[in-house]
């Protein structure tokens, strides 16, 4: 579940009846409204003092939990405390059944993963959440995040046979999972909706491909609406062009996504994140010693002051 996914069942939401819960609700609201403010104190303000109302909803009080967990991963970097907000709503939503608090646990799940993949190096741990996740609740994008993660898991080198192809098994599964669950997901808004399916449907293509099983792959290649590919699918489009010995293709499509990410000093930091995923992608390591990947591979050091 994204932030906007989050802000969607904030607003449905009836008014709470309780006093405490209301004043809660309008401070997370104010505090939503503020999550594009450069400094992001204010917003982490509120969102804490919306929290000291000790709302007795547990949905209320979970959403304002996820937004603070959300608010130190993305805009303090305080990951520390983005973590302990997330392990906060799992540990106090065991054997949830509430659908609101299934959605919100899970998005804690996947949030938490991320972090775990993307900053600790903790692959397998992250592989962990994202399956948990699903299991409370079924979304496409969780399983295609769980396909992609565990596809690099079992296209490793370094692993042994035994261990890459129970990866890739997971990743197949996965992918096909996230396949069947896309048409379910972001109902009502069918750019969205078509973008994801697409995506999706290209990450199975992508499994199938290094699996060898090439029929299925064209099959299912043929069926993907390609003009719905949004930028959110440009690194896995890079990796099938890898796949598929198109160098020249798979360069310019992660050139294209590095641009995706915030010019100057503010995006740095996210550009030499990506940079680390290339590094370590194992469909790219014939192409690292490009020249032209040199942008692509080098990171950016911090400016000196």
């Amino acid at each position: 579940m994204t932030l906007a996914r989050s802000l969607v069942l904030l607003v449905a939401l009836a008014t709470p009846a309780v006093a405490g819960d209301q004043e809660a609700f309008g401070l997370l609201r104010q505090a939503h409204e503020r999550w594009n403010d450069p400094d992001p104190a204010e917003a982490l303000r509120l969102a804490n003092e919306a929290l000291a109302q000790n709302p007795t909803s547990k949905v209320i009080r979970t959403q304002i939990l996820l937004f603070i967990g959300s608010l130190h991963q993305v805009k303090t970097g305080n990951l520390d405390a983005a973590l302990e907000r997330y392990d906060q709503i799992i540990q106090s939503l065991v054997a949830v059944t509430d659908p609101q608090l299934k959605q919100l646990k899970a998005d804690a799940m996947v949030r938490k993963g991320n972090i775990l993949y993307a900053e600790r190096d903790d692959a397998a741990g992250a592989l962990k959440l994202y399956q948990s996740a699903n299991e409370t609740n079924q979304l496409s994008t969780t399983q295609d995040t769980a396909s992609q993660l565990a596809y690099r898991m079992g296209r490793d080198p370094a692993r042994g046979q035994q261990d890459r192809q129970k990866f890739m098994d997971v990743a197949l599964k996965a992918s096909r999972e996230a396949v069947q669950l896309a048409p379910r997901q972001f109902q009502g808004d069918e750019a969205r909706q078509a973008g994801n399916l697409a995506k999706c449907q290209l990450q199975l293509v992508i499994v199938l491909t290094a699996l060898g099983q090439g029929d299925e792959a064209r099959t299912v290649w043929d069926s993907i609406d390609k003009a719905r590919f949004a930028d959110a699918a440009l690194y896995q489009r890079a990796l099938l062009a890898a796949l598929r010995g198109q160098a020249d293709d798979a360069t310019a499509l992660l050139k294209q996504f590095m641009s995706t990410r915030p010019a100057g000093e503010d995006g740095r930091t996210a550009r030499n994140q990506l940079r680390k995923f290339i590094r370590s992608e194992p469909d790219f390591a014939a192409l690292r010693a490009r020249p032209d990947w040199k942008e692509l591979v080098d990171d950016e050091a911090a400016p000196r002051r």
